[in-house]
């Protein structure tokens, strides 16, 4: 898998899903699974699921989190019920900046430019909606004391004066 996931798998039932990054082996549950951007994210929304990174590995259940970012495993929850995307915005915890932003030149088709000074690095958590290119935009930039300017399919990001 390249990219991002649903899997509703019946009970008795038992695949592997083969990423770059690691092996996710169910049975008989509800997960998602995200690679995009240098990430390996898998959420677990029912039953179980082993997730191998190298030689580790870890079961989750209902309600657990593994991310592999920059080499680093972390293990979180969530209360959701099912991933994000399927009610139409996108969530992070802790995700490089860089990566929110093509997030959401995926999702609005757009491209967006920053100021060089923007460091790219700096972890974010928050989400923003697919529907609204205002509001998400916004969503990301004032976290940082950013301004941005949106002009013909072009947004642009720069630190407010």
């Amino acid at each position: 898998l390249n990219g991002e996931a649903f899997f509703k798998v019946a009970k008795g039932q038992k695949f592997d899903v083969i990423t770059e990054d690691g092996i996710i082996t169910v049975l008989g549950t509800q997960f998602n699974v995200n690679t995009k951007a240098a990430t390996l994210e898998v959420k677990c929304f029912e039953g179980k699921v082993n997730v191998q990174i190298n030689d580790e590995v870890i079961t989750l259940s209902a309600g657990e989190t593994v991310r592999l970012l920059n080499k680093n495993i972390y293990k979180s929850t969530t209360h959701r019920e099912r991933p994000t995307w399927m009610d139409s915005f996108s969530s992070f915890e802790s995700v490089p900046l860089i990566e929110v932003i093509r997030e959401f030149e995926r999702q609005y088709n757009l491209k967006v430019y920053m100021v060089e000074s923007l460091d790219t690095k700096q972890l974010y958590s928050g989400m923003f909606v697919h529907n609204n290119r205002d509001m998400a935009i916004k969503a990301i930039a004032l976290p940082f004391g950013l301004d941005y300017t949106i002009n013909k399919g072009i947004v642009s990001l720069d630190k407010v004066e």
